[in-house]
């Protein structure tokens, strides 16, 4: 959801309110200076600056929506329109390669021909910068709201910047979201971009808003106690998400509480709305398993009555046999060859009557077997256990393979400097105290080269080779002093254009 969405207000014609109840001489939220230097904002600028006079990579500064990147964008404009000349390019009227070529040969005075390839145009235009940079003019190629071209247009003035002589072609500054890297394919190894430098926005923090709002305020004839509290900081960083342009949209409507009831009813409206069918998923679910319940419970209710009662046990009858019994039971075999044994109607009268006679030997005999009742198998004898085998031997250990020697360090083949008298080797420099003044750095020993050979008669200048993203990175710097103070005054004291281009003061020890 957007930030106007949330309030539901339009902030221009909010200002008679909160001049009626603040007090304020103007709107703060109006206010385009001071230019806001914190969160990176000042770093951001400054490497812009550097980057576009004498760096040789396309640049891209990419943050969220209302992150301040049109805001930078003007500020670099505005201070180096005298040393950089800036080239627009509208991303609504770049619809086609075509369009591209035409916006590129305007700027070079020229249209284009009807034999000419679009793509041929491009290339060629990069190669015609390179002139006008060596006339102290360098172009930059200025593009706002880089999403909405086709990737397939930016790729081609990509790959045109890069096949042209990096170094003094036209800078390619292009600015959009967080996803204009992995839309244009730029990623490449470490986090890096191949060929390019991505400066990102990031949001600001509680107490960034309040280092942002606080001198538009005090311009304003605000109070900053009353306007920038706790409470009231807390609901713009919350519903601003940390954007300047958030800030700007949702600060005038919770000065004036009509941001919270609307946020806090619409929030409740939507959490119970969220939760209405979840709730009746919970009460179906319930009323199910009660009724699967009760279908239990019947059933098993009628198992258990119509579950027949339990047979009661036979009951063994004992038969006393004596010469006083009437008849004695005859044995006959039965074909299979078991004894069988049959009772005689008397025997079983006296059986029933319960009749016990007392005879001189008696022989008890069971009319029904026991119920359940199995004759035990005899045990079978049980196997004898087989030899275990004998172990086999263990095989003996394979030797242990000898260590490979590590390769020789001096093998190495050192870095050469094309230039010894002006070259100067990183590790020295990180040893030195003092601050230097650098003019250019780049990928390549020959943009430093170039750029000393262009000033030859100032025998002060001096290039190095660190390391940057994995790749050597040439650095042409001046002088040693002690404060950066020393080292801006000695650069204004030098003749000729050296004098009056803009440099990076910075410590050896970072080099």
């Amino acid at each position: 959801m957007s930030d106007e969405g949330m309030t539901g207000l339009d902030t221009g014609g909010l200002f008679a309110r909160l001049q009626q109840r603040y007090s304020l001489r103007a709107d703060p939220l109006a206010m385009e200076t001071p230019f806001f230097p914190d969160a990176q904002r000042q770093h951001a600028l400054e490497t812009l600056r550097h980057l576009c006079g004498f760096g040789d990579l396309a640049l891209l500064v990419t943050g969220a929506r209302g992150a301040g990147k049109t805001r930078i964008l003007e500020e670099l404009v505005r201070s180096e329109s005298a040393r950089l000349e800036f080239v627009r390019l509208h991303s609504g009227s770049l619809t086609s390669i075509q369009a591209l070529a035409k916006a590129l040969l305007a700027a070079a005075h020229r249209s284009l021909l009807s034999t000419e390839a679009s793509a041929d145009a491009i290339f060629g235009f990069f190669r015609w910068s390179e002139t006008a940079t060596r006339k102290g003019r360098r172009l930059v190629l200025l593009l706002d709201d880089t999403d909405q071209v086709a990737p397939e247009v930016i790729r081609v003035l990509l790959s045109a910047h890069a096949a042209s002589d990096t170094s003094s072609s036209a800078v390619p500054l292009l600015s959009g979201s967080d996803q204009l890297v992995q839309s244009l394919g730029l990623a490449g190894s470490g986090g890096d971009l191949a060929g390019g430098h991505q400066i990102h926005l990031r949001p600001l923090t509680r107490d960034e808003v309040s280092d942002y709002l606080e001198p538009r305020v005090h311009a304003a004839g605000g109070k900053t106690s009353e306007l920038l509290s706790d409470h009231f900081l807390e609901r713009i960083h919350e519903l601003s998400r940390g954007s300047l342009g958030g800030i700007r949209r949702v600060t005038p409507a919770i000065w004036l509480d009509l941001a919270a009831a609307p946020v806090n009813s619409g929030s409740n409206s939507r959490r119970l709305a969220g939760l209405r069918w979840p709730a009746l998923a919970v009460l179906l679910l319930g009323l199910s398993w009660w009724l699967v319940s009760q279908q239990y419970d019947s059933m098993i209710a009628d198992e258990l009555i119509a579950q027949p009662e339990p047979e009661p046990e036979r009951a063994r009858a004992i038969i006393t046999l004596g010469p006083d019994s009437p008849e004695l039971p005859k044995l006959e075999k039965d074909p299979d060859g078991s004894a069988g044994l049959e009772e005689s109607a008397s025997t079983a009268a006296a059986a029933a009557s319960g009749q016990v006679f007392e005879p001189d030997s008696e022989l008890k005999v069971d009319t029904a077997p026991a119920v359940g009742s199995t004759s035990e198998p005899e045990p079978e004898p049980e196997p004898e256990p087989e030899p275990e085998p004998e172990p086999e031997p263990e095989p003996e250990p394979e030797p242990e393979p000898e260590p490979e020697p590590e390769p020789d360090a001096e093998g190495q083949v050192a870095f050469q400097p094309e230039n010894p008298a002006r070259y100067v080797a990183v590790e020295e420099l990180r040893r030195q105290a003092g601050s230097t003044a650098q003019y250019i750095a780049g990928y390549n020993e020959s943009t430093a080269l170039r750029f000393l050979a262009q000033h030859s008669n100032t025998p002060g200048l001096r290039y190095t080779r660190s390391e940057r993203a994995g790749r050597d990175w040439f650095v042409v710097f001046y002088g040693n002093y002690t404060d950066p103070e020393s080292a801006r005054a000695a650069v204004k004291s030098l003749a000729g254009p050296l004098g009056s281009q803009d440099i990076w003061v910075r410590p050896l020890s970072n080099m």
